[in-house]
């Protein structure tokens, strides 16, 4: 068995991913290349994980009463519309805490987007720099106020 590289990921249904990761079956793994170092010369102090999800209603309540599929009152996902916006399992709203990072602490955050959406994080009055995308080290780090990813669903910042 091959060992796992370092980086973020997500695993995630591979049997019916278009209704399954929508209704939670998905999760996180993380693994440094050695204790505070996630990457070769990519040391930090304090860890932060950042799990991004959402939910449709109509979706859920489609699949839990048994009326999602071929001949059902929900036959695909093709009109999927999340209405939540998750962060950690728990619902954003504009009294969600604000991410626990200290100016002068190297903190490796970790954005998994288990969603279908892309979602942007921003720290305010901080800069970041992007190590990897999808669990792979990218060639030159990306430095920002802001993450820009266009193909962050369901994938990973580290």
């Amino acid at each position: 068995m091959e060992q796992l590289s370092a980086g973020t990921f997500i695993y995630h249904s591979g049997t019916h991913p278009a209704v399954q990761v929508p209704l939670g079956l998905y999760g996180g793994v993380k693994k440094d290349q050695a204790a505070g170092n996630a990457y070769a010369g990519v040391d930090y102090a304090a860890e932060v994980l950042m799990f991004y999800s959402e939910i449709d209603p109509a979706l859920n309540n489609a699949a839990v009463s048994g009326n999602f599929g071929v001949g059902k009152a929900m036959t695909s996902t093709v009109n999927y519309a999340p209405k939540y916006f998750l962060v950690n399992g728990a619902p954003y709203s504009a009294s969600t805490a604000p991410i626990p990072v200290s100016t002068g602490i190297r903190t490796l955050i970790r954005f998994f987007n288990a969603g279908s959406r892309p979602h942007t994080p921003t720290l305010h009055n901080h800069y970041l720099t992007v190590h990897a995308e999808g669990g792979f080290r990218l060639p030159f780090p990306k430095s920002a106020r802001r993450c820009f990813c266009r193909r962050c669903r369901r994938k990973t910042l580290s």
